[in-house]
């Protein structure tokens, strides 16, 4: 995020700024916010300004600029203009707005590369960063989820089974190995707490049987995702599981617990 008090108006300056920023993005949306004093907080700007500030900043672009969507927000102290920039088009490169000058050099382009509040020009390793292929991490959505609670010789057991379906591109090869998988619960009746044993299996419960199944039961399966040696696979959309437990404890026996 950015946060700016007025309309900057250098445009080779806004413009290596802003590709700087999209070029370490790289793959996350980059947020401009025009109006705001990162010390005083809201000023507000004229918003029609954006219709003259753009064209100018995106002609100093090599080829292509990020597509932006600018969003005004109409406020108490002002109106304050969201830009939302994409990045999914980097590399970015701008004109050197000092070649062809006294001393300006040979180079007449740039890849800029925004490292904390600072813009500098990109390295061998940002370049690779950039066009070398990374794997996002999926989606995750929840499809069925339950957590039971019963009495053993030892104590009390808990079981948490979650079926996850997986948004990934076809082809992704994504590996969520058990180690990274972490689950912890809160019983707040008991005020009891603690950390789950957790395992990622591929699959989801058959339609014939109940979703909610033993990790050793049998499930069916996609040709998406795969078993490993404690991970799963992900080659493409798919469910997978994760069963976590926990046993045993001993609530307090003013408590009584049932499945």
């Amino acid at each position: 995020m950015e946060l700016k008090a007025r309309w900057p108006e250098d445009s080779n300056k806004v413009a290596r700024r802003i590709a700087g920023h999209c070029n370490a993005a790289a793959g996350d949306l980059v947020l401009w916010l025009i109006g705001v004093d990162q010390d005083t907080g809201v000023v507000g700007v004229n918003p029609s300004d954006m219709a003259t500030w753009w064209p100018r900043a995106s002609s100093e672009f090599d080829g292509q600029a990020p597509y932006v969507q600018d969003l005004c927000l109409s406020l108490a102290k002002g109106t304050v203009v969201a830009l939302v920039f994409e990045t999914d088009r980097v590399p970015f490169v701008v004109r050197n707005a000092v070649h062809g000058s006294l001393g300006g050099g040979p180079v007449t382009q740039e890849v800029p590369w925004r490292e904390g509040t600072s813009v500098r020009s990109a390295n061998r390793s940002d370049l690779l960063r950039l066009l070398i292929p990374t794997s996002k991490l999926p989606a995750l959505e929840c499809y069925e989820a339950e957590a039971d609670v019963w009495q053993t010789q030892d104590g009390h057991q808990l079981s948490v089974n979650l079926t996850v379906y997986a948004v990934v591109s076809l082809g992704a090869a994504l590996v969520l190995p058990d180690h990274q998988a972490h689950g912890a619960f809160h019983l707040a009746e008991l005020d009891f707490r603690g950390t789950l044993e957790t395992h990622l299996l591929a699959g989801s419960p058959s339609s014939q049987q109940s979703p909610f199944l033993n990790r050793n039961q049998d499930v069916s399966r996609t040709h998406t995702v795969h078993q490993g040696d404690q991970q799963v696979i992900l080659d493409g959309p798919g469910f997978f599981r994760f069963f976590g437990t926990f046993s045993p404890y001993r609530p307090p026996r003013s408590v009584s617990l049932t499945r």
